[in-house]
């Protein structure tokens, strides 16, 4: 779902993102409950995995499944960056300005779902210093 600017009326405001928004809120508060959202910085990395197109042929689905064949169609990275970064909002983190970094991927799967991993920055740079690792450039 691409962003759109939300429509302002006499009975208040609506944007065709909110459905969508509130149902990944949804899953975020129902696997996710911390004592406080996390108030550092942190690297959000996001894997979108979207159903396979309806009447596509077997050698071509078995081409989606490996990975031979992405997704182009909308929505595109981006957008999907933005609406998951938009639904850790006061839940995972204290406000998404904190993503400091991260990295969005779309794939084809019999299952689409989101999947998102959250670390700290602080953890991050910890791991690699313990790996002998100074560099975050790959």
């Amino acid at each position: 779902m691409s962003w759109v600017a939300p429509y302002v009326g006499k009975r208040g405001s609506f944007s065709k993102r909110t459905p969508h928004l509130n149902r990944l809120r949804f899953a975020v508060k129902r696997q996710y409950s911390p004592d406080y959202p996390i108030d550092e910085a942190v690297i959000c990395d996001v894997i979108c995995y979207m159903p396979i197109p309806k009447g596509t042929s077997k050698k071509k689905t078995m081409a989606m499944l490996e990975g031979k064949i992405r997704p182009i169609t909308r929505p595109d990275r981006t957008n999907i960056a933005k609406l998951s970064e938009d639904a850790l909002n006061g839940i995972v983190i204290r406000d998404d300005s904190l993503i400091v970094g991260g990295k969005v991927e779309k794939w084809y799967c019999e299952c689409p779902r989101v999947e998102m991993l959250i670390s700290t920055l602080s953890s991050q740079m910890n791991q690699l210093t313990t790996d002998g690792q100074h560099s975050l450039l790959h």
